[in-house]
């Protein structure tokens, strides 16, 4: 059903850094949290949006939000990809389909953006704009709007001036793809549609974000080490096959679920940190020594250390995997 690949087969991962920390990337004061207003560390109460794996939404609720966790040189809060949840939260339901609508147009601009380029996150106020641009038709380049919608112009070149992608495209009749499957600009797809979309889009945040927190904490940065967390591997981490929806480390077969928390939690005991949990030794026992309730128990540590130190180090909530299938 699904299957995300970049022009360049996805190989060139290794040299995508979508959380850039070279001199434009923005700062955040350590004693400064996230802005105020929606829980992020919560997914909205929406049916359009698929559930998030249940490890993996506890880790996110008992993460340590306190101000002093996060680092002076932590990135102000940018995005490799728009947050799933502002397709949602419009109370708008024509807001919520032009949303869906002005993304499928501008992703492949954007993906080939994200493989391509070395600094690709912005903020979620860049992503509103973007996905919004039909809404603000009236804006100019001297607003702050507009402004924001001209820097992500520059960013990915001509990527938005590709046929069928325009500031007011979103609004028509006119009909759009979803891997060979035609939709129209203006009716809400149906519902598996519309979670398979926004369930890309968390699956690709997660992964740039693993990929940008280890090259913060690895002693060597390894991008083996990273693939390995993910089901189709070989193809990079911008790959994303029609099987990883129930596999990797969403599986809801628990041995294939220990194979890729092993190699995360592999990713993670080389991170230059303070402490790991005790339960991440169970990565050098033989899997089929290793019970039921042991793997749990690793799965939740190494969801909630990795949530943490996402936390400390960014200062907002990680995007977290989630399933299609319950």
């Amino acid at each position: 059903m699904l299957a995300t690949q970049l022009p360049s087969e996805g190989r060139r991962v290794q040299t995508t850094r979508p959380y850039s920390e070279g001199r434009h990337a923005e700062q955040i004061p350590a004693a400064q949290l996230p802005s105020a207003g929606r829980d992020k560390f919560v997914d909205p109460d929406s049916p359009l949006l698929p559930p998030a794996a249940t490890v993996w939404a506890n880790a996110l609720k008992n993460v340590d939000k306190s101000s002093e966790r996060i680092k002076k040189d932590a990135p102000k809060n940018l995005y490799a990809l728009p947050e799933p949840a502002l397709f949602v939260t419009p109370s708008n339901d024509q807001k919520k389909i032009s949303y869906l609508m002005t993304w499928l147009k501008s992703r492949p601009a954007w993906l080939w953006h994200l493989e391509s380029q070395s600094n690709t996150a912005v903020s979620a106020q860049m992503w509103r704009d973007l996905l919004g641009m039909n809404f603000n038709q009236g804006a100019n380049n001297q607003t702050l709007a507009g402004k924001r919608r001209e820097q992500i112009q520059k960013m990915i070149g001509t990527g938005l001036d590709k046929p069928g992608l325009s500031h007011s495209s979103a609004s028509g009749g006119e009909p759009i793809l979803w891997h060979g499957v035609q939709l129209t600009g203006d009716v809400m797809p149906p519902l598996p549609i519309v979670h398979a979309i926004l369930w890309e889009i968390y699956e690709l945040n997660f992964r740039c974000e693993l990929l940008a927190l280890d090259r913060r904490l690895s002693r060597d940065h390894d991008q083996q080490r990273i693939a390995a967390c993910f089901s189709e591997s070989s193809g990079g981490l911008t790959f994303v096959m029609p099987s990883a929806e129930d596999e990797g480390l969403v599986s809801s077969d628990w041995r294939t679920r220990l194979h890729y928390f092993r190699a995360l939690v592999r990713v993670m005991r080389n991170w230059n940190v303070e402490a790991l949990p005790s339960v991440f030794a169970l990565v050098e026992s033989r899997s089929e020594s290793i019970t039921r309730e042991q793997a749990f128990e690793m799965e939740c540590a190494a969801a909630s250390f990795y949530a943490q130190q996402f936390f400390d180090h960014f200062g907002r909530a990680p995007a977290v995997p989630h399933r299609l299938l319950d």
